[in-house]
């Protein structure tokens, strides 16, 4: 029996389809009925349900019998509800995904449908669907154009649906710019870049087509798209990206080229009317307009999203690539934009940016257009002439945006920079631009007031403070990112321009300009920064600038603006004073960087740049002594030196060489004692035997009493006790007992080991019979060895006692004149130089018998900081000189502080805290911590004692300040060291009364 004949596989294949479609057929039919006849939410739901589990090939054939019920519901939605309107629309969107509408009445049918569904939702005076139906609609209008084929996108972006398609622009823009939703928004712009038929793989005449037809929409697309981008940074990336389709299809320099030969015309002439021929005339009036808008937008490469900034250098790259021919007046602004983003923070825009750039030079090379090279030189012209009037009105952002293009401008010309700064009028407009911007603030009082009078003791900076321009504020910014982005500036302009060009014509700027004068220094100062070293011109640039610096009038003015004589205030204007300042600090500043790029080299400059920089460490503005301190500091890290004290050592040759020429003058020239002064801070005490000879000079000028130099003398004589207590270990009292036994320890164990030296140096056998025996010999070669080491110390003691005597000496003559200033500064060497020789009591006890009478007459001086330093001066003869002044103190004394601070018991009753800031209170506040310790040191006890107890009780009273309470608390602590018992009754004493007081 045969075999029954088997089917071709192509029919079994068709009678599969056929049953597939039979079936997709037989479940759809009731639900499409049904929501024919009368629609509802759950026979929509169950529809999308269906549509959800076919495949394409299926509802591609039931296609037009699923839209039917689907176009029912959507004719008229007011009268449905909303859930149903959303569940439908996502049943359209399903199909829409699966399937393609290639009848073209269908399509336009449904194009319309949705348009007009998207158009009546947002009119403002209805009530419309809400935005997540809104949603779903520009979905399906985005889907359905997706999947059209070729016809019928022919059809669509023919002349005669002009109108439709420009109210699908139209409403899709109105979208992206109203609504609310997020979600919404870019689900709009993403549609309207799919009208525009972005990134889809089309024939040319399509493209040349959409060109024409979107040449009518362009300029409002272009001015609502622009608004976008400008008011909304979260959506601005996709507004970007559908703006740059749109100018991309409708000015590509080949699509214009073709509209202009193959032009078409519609028969309806009120469509004709709306029609653009892209001719040469309409892009001569289109491309300006452009402009226009171009620059605006080009404020999206300023958002903080570093993803709306790559876009920008995307939309820049598809313009310049496209339409280069078409944009020739936005060119500039174009490549500015691009320029901008090449010195980006964030690296991937940064880079993306550079190689955009790269590409289109090639491009531009290719295609035989205008060189970047030429377009980056007037940009960067156009630029440093505009830039001095943005400095001006702009805030903080923009100046950095700006200064940022011009360093990238800078940067990408490279070499080319060279010849054009050889012009003088772009170096003008360059140099103009950074003298604006770098205009310093003299206004602040804080830039004078910061004083460093008499210069209490040396500056001590760790590493971490080693930094400039702490206190330094510009006039016309505040971010310190814009300062950091001109030293990179210059530093620039240093590796590419020509160094000795631009040194030359700063430092004409700097001699000539007052007005430009800081700015100018501050500028030299980051070229030589960021010069190559060692190169010629490098050197003799900073060779010529060295000796600029220090042959200036700038340089030699001092800031001291109080007379040397007198207490009289300079009535220098503050701005001027405040210009001083700040340039001596740029101006050491120079001096700084030119030693840490020269390194060692810098060693031959130090016999020319040491002696003056010493004498501005000494000034008395702070910014100024700080500022040559770190001058100082870098000198010696350049030259190799271990720090300032062997730098000093190792030059003091030379300085004393200076110093003994100067001081044979010193009324002409105060310069040698500020040297000295500074030598004494910073110096070690190998100094010390170097610079005696210059010190009995010093010494002997106070004796000849020369008034016009005097403060300068005294601050030599107060860094010099400084030093000394410095140099030989001399601590304040309550460290001299353990200080001296420490000494004499040291002194035994000293004198033990050089005795064990001997003996190891020694034969072994004569050592031992010398030892049994007890020779002579050894007894007097020890005794010879002993006395060397008592003479070498006395010597070393007597010259730094011999000279702190001569001081206090010279001092007990000087406490007569007139100047409080100087009485002050006085005590204050009075205090140090007590405490230098408190080891010394020989030497100590007939200067304390010389000093009292003086000391104690400045008990009742008029000036309140006067009698605040007697107080601590007393206190420090107290503590070194003890019982040897008790009878002194118990006369002179005590009761004069213990009968004012009587009398301000009163006064300090429940006073607030501006009370803390009178001269009054702070000369009570010293007699409280100091009368204790004056009375314990000098050894008063008995009724005296309980007395000045009993003065001190009110003060702690609780209606007193905190500040004299607890003083006092400590006061009465010290007290009891004397007295215990009759203290502690008088303190219990007080406290009941206060407590009996306090519950009556």
């Amino acid at each position: 029996m045969n075999a029954q004949p088997q089917a071709p596989p192509s029919q079994v294949a068709t009678v599969n389809k056929d049953e597939v479609f039979k079936e997709a057929f037989q479940r759809l039919r009731p639900v499409c009925v049904a929501m024919t006849k009368q629609a509802n939410c759950s026979q929509a739901k169950a529809l999308l349900h269906i549509l959800e589990n076919q495949n394409c090939c299926t509802l591609q054939h039931l296609q037009q019998y699923i839209l039917f019920p689907l176009r029912v519901i959507l004719h008229n939605p007011k009268t449905k509800k909303e859930d149903l309107i959303e569940v439908t629309l996502k049943c359209l969107l399903e199909l829409f995904k699966k399937t393609s509408i290639n009848n073209w009445q269908l399509f336009f049918d449904y194009f319309q449908l949705l348009c007009v569904l998207l158009s009546t939702s947002i009119q403002p005076d209805s009530d419309g669907i809400p935005e997540e139906i809104q949603l779903n609609v520009v979905k399906c209008l985005q889907n359905l154009i997706q999947n059209a084929d070729s016809s019928t996108l022919i059809s669509l972006y023919s002349v005669e649906y002009l109108a439709s398609v420009g109210h699908a622009v139209s409403v899709l823009i109105n979208v992206a710019e109203h609504q609310k939703l997020h979600t919404l928004r870019l689900q709009a712009l993403s549609c309207l870049s799919c009208l525009c038929q972005d990134d889809a793989d089309i024939k040319p005449d399509l493209t040349r087509q959409i060109g024409d037809l979107f040449a009518s929409f362009l300029p409002g697309a272009s001015s609502s798209l622009v608004k976008i981008i400008i008011n909304e940074p979260k959506v601005a990336k996709y507004a970007l990206h559908t703006w740059g389709c749109i100018l991309v299809k409708v000015l590509d320099d080949s699509g214009v080229s073709e509209a202009l030969i193959s032009a078409t015309k519609c028969s309806d002439e009120p469509v004709q009317k709306f029609m653009i021929i892209r001719d040469s005339s309409w892009l001569e009036t289109t491309a300006p307009k452009l402009s226009i808008l171009l620059k605006k937008a080009s404020v999206a490469a300023q958002y903080d999203n570093w993803r709306v900034r790559l876009e920008v250098a995307e939309f820049v790259n598809r313009l310049l690539h496209n339409c280069k021919r078409s944009l020739t007046e936005s060119i500039s602004t174009l490549i500015e934009v691009l320029v901008g983003l090449t010195a980006d923070s964030y690296p991937q825009v940064a880079d993306s940016s550079a190689v955009i750039l790269s590409s289109i030079q090639k491009a531009f090379h290719e295609n035989n257009c205008r060189d970047i090279t030429e377009i980056l030189e007037e940009n960067l012209f156009a630029l440093t002439t505009s830039l001095p009037r943005i400095i001006m009105v702009a805030d903080d952002a923009e100046k950095l945006a700006r200064l940022k293009l011009l360093m990238s401008y800078i940067d990408l010309l490279g070499v080319k920079l060279s010849p054009m700064l050889r012009s003088s009028s772009h170096l003008k407009r360059l140099s103009l631009c950074l003298m604006t911007v770098l205009e310093f603030e003299t206004d602040d009082i804080k830039i004078t007031q910061q004083k460093n009078l008499y210069h209490d003791g040396p500056i001590n900076l760790s590493s971490d403070e080693m930094q400039w321009n702490t206190d330094r504020r510009f006039k016309r910014f505040n971010d310190n990112k814009i300062e950091e982005m001109l030293k990179k500036m210059c530093k620039y302009l240093a590796k590419y321009g020509e160094l000795d060009v631009l040194v030359e014509y700063f430092v004409d700027l700097f001699l000539e300009s007052s007005i430009y004068q800081r700015q100018a220094v501050w500028v030299l100062n980051e070229l030589i920064a960021g010069c190559p070293f060692p190169h010629p011109i490098s050197r003799t640039c900073m060779t010529r600038l060295i000796n600029e610096y220090l042959s200036s009038s700038a340089w030699g003015t001092q800031s001291n603006q109080v007379s040397p004589v007198t207490d009289t205030v300079s009535t220098t204007p503050l701005t001027t004073k405040n210009s001083m300042v700040l340039l001596s600090c740029l101006l050491l500043e120079g001096l700084a960087v030119a030693a840490k790029v020269m390194k060692n080299e810098f060693e031959l400059f130090l016999i020319s740049t040491l002696y003056p920089v010493l004498v501005k460490v000494s000034d008395s503005n702070m910014l100024i002594s700080q500022s040559a301190y770190k001058t100082v500091r870098a000198f010696s890290e350049a030259c190799n030196y271990s720090g300032i004290e062997e730098l000093i050592y190792r030059n003091v040759d030379y300085l004393l060489d200076c110093l003994t020429l100067e001081l044979r003058h010193s009324h002409f020239n105060t310069n040698a004692l500020l040297v000295l002064q500074a030598m004494c801070q910073h110096g070690g005490s190998n100094l010390l035997p170097l610079i005696q000879q210059t010190i009995n000079q010093v010494l002997s000028l106070i004796g000849q009493n020369q008034q016009g130099e005097l403060r300068y003398l005294l601050c030599v004589c107060q860094a010099l006790v400084t030093a000394i207590r410095k140099w030989f270990c001399i601590f304040t009292d309550e460290d001299t007992n353990e200080q001296v036994s420490e000494s004499v320890c040291d002194f035994i164990v000293k004198h033990h080991r050089l005795q064990q030296e001997n003996i190891q140096n020694s034969r072994p056998e004569a050592l031992l019979k010398g030892i049994e025996e007890g020779t002579p010999d050894m007894q007097e070669k020890a005794d010879i060895k002993d006395d060397d080491v008592m003479e070498d110390t006395s010597e070393k003691e007597v010259m730094h006692v011999s000279n702190i005597v001569q001081i206090l000496e010279n001092c007990v003559h000087l406490l007569g004149i007139d100047s409080s200033r100087q009485q002050t500064l006085i005590l204050d060497i009075v205090i140090e130089g007590i405490f230098c020789i408190s080891r010394y009591q020989d030497k100590l006890l007939p200067l304390a018998h010389l000093l009292w009478p003086v000391i104690v007459q400045r008990l009742n001086h008029g000036n309140f900081n006067v009698r605040i330093k007697a107080v601590k001066c007393v206190t420090s003869l107290a503590n070194c000189c003890r019982d040897f002044l008790k009878k002194r103190v118990l006369k002179d004394v005590l009761p004069n502080l213990t009968q004012y601070i009587k009398q301000q018991t009163k006064y300090s009753l429940k006073k607030d805290s501006l009370y803390h800031h009178k001269l009054e209170y702070k000369l009570q506040l010293s007699i409280i911590k100091n009368i204790g310790q004056i009375c314990v040191k000098s050894g008063i006890d008995g009724l005296d004692v309980l007395r000045l107890a009993i003065v001190c009780l009110p003060y702690l009273d609780s209606n007193q300040p905190i500040t004299l309470r607890t003083s006092t608390e400590t006061l009465m602590e010290q007290l009891k060291t004397v007295e215990y018992d009759a203290i502690e009754l008088m303190l219990e004493d007080f406290n009941r009364h206060n407590s009996e007081v306090g519950i009556s």
